[in-house]
């Protein structure tokens, strides 16, 4: 209790000061009052994995709840950007899965741009069957390198 004193509110943020774990910076309910805060994020770690079905490059109903993850990171801080890297399974020549890459790449970037993402902000890569997870031709494995990995940069 405040004993009739008026309770401090620094940041008016509408969290009193003395339940407040960041007083001078406005913040959520939620986060004890400090600003929502952002994953931690590495340049070099794979932060998100968009797969594709066998010999396709439309998304798939998983793919659109990721990527309205990634988006609404991207519009909530925009010293970040992304690199987007298309990958093939084993199967099929190189030229083929090289352009098979480069169109799933180009699926990602597309629909991220459909959110009004800055297209400076989206690089893109694809290596077809050059990188793969599983290096067997294991029809049942195969489904991990039919991928598109997101790898997030902090400016």
């Amino acid at each position: 209790t405040n004993y009739g004193c008026p309770i401090e509110d620094r940041d008016n943020d509408g969290i009193p000061d003395n339940v407040d774990r960041c007083p001078d910076q406005a913040g959520t309910l939620k986060d004890a009052g400090c600003p929502e805060a952002l994953p931690q994020i590495l340049t070099d770690t794979v932060q998100f994995i968009i797969y594709f079905d066998f010999d396709k490059y439309i998304l798939t109903g998983k793919s659109f709840e990721v990527l309205n993850e990634l988006i609404d990171l991207l519009k909530r801080d925009d010293r970040y950007s992304v690199l987007l890297a298309g990958h093939t399974d084993l199967e099929g020549n190189v030229e083929y899965n090289s352009r098979l890459s480069e169109n799933r790449v180009n699926t990602v970037k597309k629909y991220i741009l459909s959110y009004g993402i800055e297209g400076s902000r989206v690089s893109t890569n694809y290596f077809g069957k050059q990188k793969p997870v599983i290096s067997t031709f294991e029809k049942k494995l195969g489904w991990q390198n039919r991928r598109v990995e997101v790898f997030l940069i902090k400016k």
